[in-house]
């Protein structure tokens, strides 16, 4: 990674970027699909800055390959381009993005070294995303870091407001964790109790929007690749049980309708359609 967070470490362990070739790629996805992969997630430190353009792997993937589906891993919120938006749009990519967040507050986000996006920025992202794949029922979660050195009240207050006004669907939050060598090490840092509370917050945020979203599953037609018996993740993420009438094969991806909601795990309940 070239970004150089002022808390990650990753740039002093990994070193400097690279970038696999799409044709590389292509072929390992060619061959995960003849031993029976149905899902392929693109991943990487950095994804937003692959080299030859995210949209172009995507592009040359949906061209090349059969009938798997993709995902893509985590994005800066300045990665999401409107390219990827249309791409999310074709069936056969997963209407799931998940956002690097980490702070909603400006002044926050250059003390982490975070300049190519703004709490502002990531709200608009989030509507665009929504309105453009409204079709979809896009999944959007993000990461959140709780109570960054030199944190105040009015900064966790910022990013409690972004979070309020965007449309995402869950959180990934983290307590700020000092890493030696990093420049976050030898700054302020917030008092444990205060950073509790505010995790503690932000998680209580994330358990509301999510539980709302599983619940606004519930009517709706799903594509579900079972990953164990029973059991398995919708294109959109959710993870969905069997209603009991049909007994679905591992590795097998099934035209579904959510009947109803285990509350007790907030998993949806699927019946196949036929």
């Amino acid at each position: 990674c070239n970004s150089y967070c002022s808390y990650c470490i990753i740039p002093y362990v990994r070193g400097r970027e690279s970038s696999r070739s799409i044709d590389d790629v292509v072929r390992e996805v060619t061959e995960l699909e003849k031993n029976g992969i149905k899902e392929v997630v693109i991943s990487g430190i950095n994804l937003g800055s692959y080299r030859y353009g995210v949209e172009n792997l995507l592009e040359t993937l949906l061209e090349k390959t059969g009938k798997c589906r993709f995902r893509l891993s985590s994005l800066r919120p300045s990665g999401i381009t409107n390219d990827i938006i249309k791409l999310l749009k074709n069936t056969r990519v997963c209407p799931h993005l998940h956002i690097s967040l980490q702070s909603g507050s400006d002044r926050i986000l250059k003390l982490m070294n975070r300049h190519d996006y703004s709490g502002d920025d990531f709200v608009r992202i989030t509507e665009k995303i929504n309105h453009g794949l409204s079709g979809r029922m896009p999944f959007i979660a993000a990461d959140v870091i709780a109570g960054f050195p030199g944190e105040s009240d009015a900064d966790f207050n910022e990013t409690v407001k972004v979070l309020g006004s965007s449309r995402i669907n869950r959180l990934h939050v983290f307590a700020f964790s000092p890493r030696p060598g990093t420049r976050a090490f030898d700054m302020r840092l917030c008092d444990s109790s205060t950073v509790n509370r505010r995790k503690k917050v932000l998680l209580e945020f994330s358990d509301r929007v999510y539980s709302g979203s599983v619940r606004n599953m519930n009517g709706r037609d799903v594509e579900v690749l079972w990953e164990a018996d029973g059991r398995g993740i919708t294109e959109n993420y959710f993870e969905a049980i069997t209603d009991g009438t049909f007994k679905p094969a591992i590795n097998t991806v099934s035209r579904c309708r959510v009947t109803g909601i285990n509350y007790e795990k907030m998993q949806i309940v699927c019946s196949l359609i036929n």
